[in-house]
């Protein structure tokens, strides 16, 4: 069984990913790839404390550090937007410097963003 998730990613296809993911997570249940792939479509459909229980699952198993770090920054908001501040601060401070990074995410986190900046902003 094979899927292209890459072309599944746009907002209106959500449904429809997180489908394919579940479908895919029955087969490799542990395997970060889609762990981490059903929480970013969760997070857009807007499912918060699901997407940050995958993500938290996700990103311990995961050797691509590249995902790790862009996960990691989505976690941040995911926790603004659960209400979860002292977790969001924490995790930004962790973060690496690099394009995700303390010096960006931190600050933001610091402000205490809305709950409606994280909306329009899609996060």
């Amino acid at each position: 069984m094979c899927y292209d998730f890459n072309i599944i990613s746009h907002k209106e296809d959500a449904i429809r990913a997180e489908k394919k993911y579940r479908d895919a997570l029955l087969i490799y249940p542990n395997k970060p790839g889609m762990i981490l792939g059903l929480a970013s479509t969760l997070a857009l459909k807007e499912n918060t404390d699901e997407a940050i229980e995958l993500m938290e699952r996700g990103l311990p198993i995961s050797i691509n550090e590249k995902q790790k770090s862009a996960m990691r920054a989505t976690l941040c908001f995911l926790y603004l937007k659960a209400g979860s501040i002292d977790k969001a601060n924490r995790l930004a401070s962790e973060l690496p410097h690099t394009r995700e990074s303390r010096e960006v995410i931190q600050p933001l986190v610091q402000q205490g963003l809305s709950i409606g900046f994280c909306e329009r902003q899609n996060l």
